[in-house]
């Protein structure tokens, strides 16, 4: 009986001998069968594309940090609000969705290799930054997003001219260790997983364009562990430790500011604090 030959990603490193596809069973959907092959290109796109639609979001949050660094509070607050007129209204569709979209099919097409070929997939630098920004980036949204819309008072529904850099600056002022390592920590972990993953995308669409998509997210031998070049990695870092140094002035700026915020909003601010604690997404 012929044999055909399946490329499974890099990051598992392992080659898998299959049986012909005429071979499988009636509905087998195994990354020798045709219908396996479709069920992982399927998840490949839907977890770029998913990646491509909140990278618009997050190029778009990013500025009010790097503008803090630049011109304080007020430069930095002017930057959000215009960032907010553009992704606010159509945040279930730039965020929401493409966030939950890209964690499943993430995890769903991690699990389903690692149950065809019995491996865990290697500990690449894309890899672990993308699931140590799960915890980061959860409480972030609980926070930041959920909480403050809570109608009752004394949060009364927070606007987003009330809830805007006074927080982040008050955060920090109030809870500087924690403020601190929890912004850094998310900027940290979800700017190289995003210029990593940018580059693999890059690649994977100018497959698709040639007609040469693999199944899965196929990468050469020559390359790294994580499936990118060294020399892209090694400007990537750079990159990282460059936006990390600018959002660290932009955050000690804030944090001198967070001195001056009224009473009234400060009390509003600490149950926000109290209300993500008492869900579990944060320390009150």
């Amino acid at each position: 009986m012929a044999l055909a030959s399946f490329t499974v990603p890099s990051t598992y490193r392992t080659t898998l001998n299959v049986m012909a596809v005429s071979s499988e069973p009636s509905g087998a959907i195994g990354p020798g069968s045709k219908r396996g092959g479709q069920f992982l290109r399927l998840l490949t796109g839907v977890q770029n594309a998913s990646a491509l639609v909140f990278s618009v979001f997050l190029t778009v949050h990013l500025a009010s940090p790097l503008a803090a660094a630049v011109g304080g509070i007020k430069l930095a607050g002017k930057t959000m609000l215009i960032g907010r007129d553009l992704y606010l209204p159509l945040e279930p569709i730039l965020i929401y969705a493409p966030l939950a979209l890209h964690l499943s099919a993430s995890i769903t097409k991690r699990a389903y290799l690692t149950l065809r070929t019995r491996r865990l997939p290697a500990l690449t630098i894309h890899l672990i930054t993308g699931y140590l920004l799960i915890p980061f980036l959860l409480p972030h949204i609980v926070s930041h997003r959920l909480v403050p819309q809570t109608p009752s008072p004394p949060i009364s529904s927070l606007s987003p001219s009330e809830f805007g850099l006074e927080f982040v600056a008050y955060s920090l002022y109030t809870r500087p260790i924690t403020s601190f390592f929890a912004y850094l920590g998310l900027v940290g972990l979800a700017v190289p997983h995003a210029v990593l993953g940018s580059m693999k995308i890059v690649s994977w669409i100018r497959r698709l364009r040639a007609g040469t998509e693999p199944v899965g997210v196929q990468e050469t031998p020559r390359r790294t562990a994580a499936g990118i070049p060294k020399g892209r990695r090694r400007s990537a870092g750079w990159l990282l430790f460059g936006l990390l140094d600018v959002v660290l002035v932009g955050l000690v700026r804030l944090y001198w500011e967070g001195a001056h915020v009224s009473g009234f909003m400060a009390r509003r601010y600490e149950e926000v604090f109290a209300k993500t604690a008492r869900l579990g997404f944060g320390l009150r």
